[in-house]
């Protein structure tokens, strides 16, 4: 039986200097997923429960430390390999003149084969990408190996 291999890649906002207005969005890593853990249709305690058995996600901590998770709809991803944190991130993003004032770039689309879904972001919306796993993972390492273009 085959079994498809799901990737997670992340991506942030970053200015790539310090006099620049626009926050650019960046492919900074990736990790293959192990599991899924779906804590939307909890209540209360089964959720805060289900909760701290990831001590180290960010939603647990803050609720250990007296705080309440921001969430009801929470997901937790358990991570494998492969997985990396980029040495250069990737540009995604190019600003625009209108809402959401950020657009996926012509190059990223093409090069990773953006599927339906967005091509303006803004907030961390997911982007959904036409590429097996061990293509996508290819792509990023041919461009850990070009000199950043910005």
């Amino acid at each position: 039986m085959l079994c498809e291999v799901l990737i997670l890649g992340f991506y942030t906002g970053i200015k790539r200097s310090p006099e620049d207005d626009d926050l650019h969005r960046f492919l900074y890593g990736y990790m293959s997923v192990d599991a899924v853990h779906d804590l939307s249709s909890l209540d209360k305690e089964p959720y805060y429960n289900e909760l701290r058995r990831f001590p180290e996600n960010a939603h647990a901590k803050r609720l250990e430390g007296g705080g309440s998770p921001k969430h009801d709809d929470l997901v937790i991803v358990d991570g494998a390999t492969p997985a990396e944190k980029l040495t250069y991130p990737i540009r995604m993003s190019e600003r625009i003149e209108k809402s959401p004032w950020y657009k996926i770039t012509d190059e990223f689309a093409s090069d990773f084969a953006v599927q339906g879904g967005l091509k303006g972001i803004c907030r961390k919306f997911p982007v959904k990408l036409d590429l097996e796993a061990s293509e996508f993972i290819e792509k990023m390492q041919e461009r850990q190996h070009r000199q950043p273009s910005d």
